[in-house]
């Protein structure tokens, strides 16, 4: 049985066939104890701040993979753009994580079928911050993407529509909202069909 430990994580394999299944994926680090619903293609990225210890150390535990792919990012947009759409790959955003966002577009949920999973409980869920321009916002531009377990807040007043939804099925499960500069116009804007849980 190979096995990994990070903060929390715990990554074990004893069946072979499973990772053969899996081929270069995730075989180098074995499969997540409790098992995800991952397709067999689809790649786990990590995003983190760029804290000496913390990045460096998923760094250590998720090295470039054999496929020359890099697994461990400082922001959410890199690991967004290093995913394939439709692939079904996973984002895991570390906890403490603050992403700000100070434009339109900012950030930019823009391939299918991507999974983003926050970890972390109440101030220590990764954040989303708004900031700078009323117009700041994430815009969601591809179909069947979830968020999990995500804070996003509203860092100036009068921020007006910062989750801008412009495709279809976009779910969020498990995610706060909250203006903590002003008063937000509205906060969703939706052009497509939106789920939260």
């Amino acid at each position: 049985v190979s096995q990994s430990r990070y903060k929390g994580f715990i990554l074990k394999t004893n069946n072979n066939k499973f990772m053969e299944k899996l081929g270069a994926q995730l075989s180098r680090y074995g499969s997540i104890a409790n098992p995800l619903p991952v397709s067999p293609n689809a790649k786990i990225f990590f995003v983190a701040s760029a804290d000496p210890i913390d990045y460096s150390s998923l760094q250590q535990e998720f090295p470039v993979d054999k496929d020359g792919e890099v697994r461990v990012f400082t922001t959410i947009q890199a690991a967004i753009n290093a995913s394939t759409a439709s692939r079904g790959d996973i984002i895991y955003v570390m906890p403490g994580h603050v992403e700000t966002v100070t434009s339109a577009g900012g950030l930019d949920l823009n391939k299918a079928g991507i999974t983003l999973i926050g970890y972390g409980n109440n101030d220590l869920r990764p954040q989303i911050n708004f900031t700078t321009v009323v117009g700041a916002d994430m815009d969601v531009d591809a179909a069947n993407i979830t968020m999990k377990n995500f804070h996003f807040t509203g860092g100036i007043d009068a921020l007006t529509g910062p989750i801008d939804v412009n495709a279809a099925n976009f779910t969020m499960i498990d995610c706060v909202t909250e203006d903590v500069a002003g008063q937000a116009t509205d906060f969703i804007v939706t052009v497509a069909i939106v789920t939260g849980k």
